[in-house]
């Protein structure tokens, strides 16, 4: 079965790539981000237009970052052995993308509201990281699981890989609230 089996968690068209320091994907994963501009130089403008401006960018609720996972899988090639039916040479590929605020290159803050921005947008960079991980978590789950199914027929281990593939953004969804959770108010990313 050569067919691509998609879940799309949402549609993402990224460009850039993650600031400096951020943590490598794995080959089979990808990760890229796109920005939005928050106008301002100082922390009041700031919390003034942030919330606008991310709901420009299409962040829904009252986030100001959003992270998007899709997920691909090529099952590879059915093949039938003694234990019964199972992929070969199956591929998972993992993408994910960061939805982010930045300042315009005319902003012109003070080196000390620079540098609260910059740990507002570090701490934004780390919650952001941990749904990375969590992504790649599972992914390399649904990898073990996809490559250890096997099935007296065909027919039930196809539709039992396009299952697990649908529930992918379901499990992925809480999977990220848990690991939000599990960080707590304290360390919830807060602008000056």
């Amino acid at each position: 079965m050569t067919r691509h089996l998609i879940v799309a968690v949402a549609m993402l068209t990224a460009c850039a790539g993650a600031p400096r320091g951020a943590r490598t994907p794995t080959p089979l994963t990808s990760v890229d981000t796109v920005y939005y501009e928050v106008a301002g130089s100082t922390p009041a403008q700031w919390r003034r237009q942030l919330p606008r401006a991310a709901q420009a960018a299409g962040i829904p609720g009252s986030g100001v970052t959003y992270t998007l996972a899709h997920m691909l899988l090529n099952p590879g090639y059915l093949r039938t052995t003694p234990t019964g039916c199972q992929f070969e040479q199956s591929f998972l590929q993992l993408r994910i993308g960061h939805v982010m605020p930045r300042l315009p290159a005319s902003a012109a803050p003070s080196a000390e509201d620079r540098a609260s921005w910059d740990a507002f947008v570090a701490a934004l960079w780390e919650r952001a990281h941990v749904r990375e991980e969590v992504g790649q978590r599972l992914a390399d789950s649904i990898r073990a699981e996809v490559r250890g199914a096997h099935a007296q027929e065909c027919a039930p281990l196809i539709e039992q890989t396009r299952r697990k593939t649908e529930a992918f953004g379901a499990r992925y969804r809480a999977a990220v609230q848990a690991a939000d959770a599990s960080l707590g108010e304290e360390l919830r990313p807060v602008l000056p």
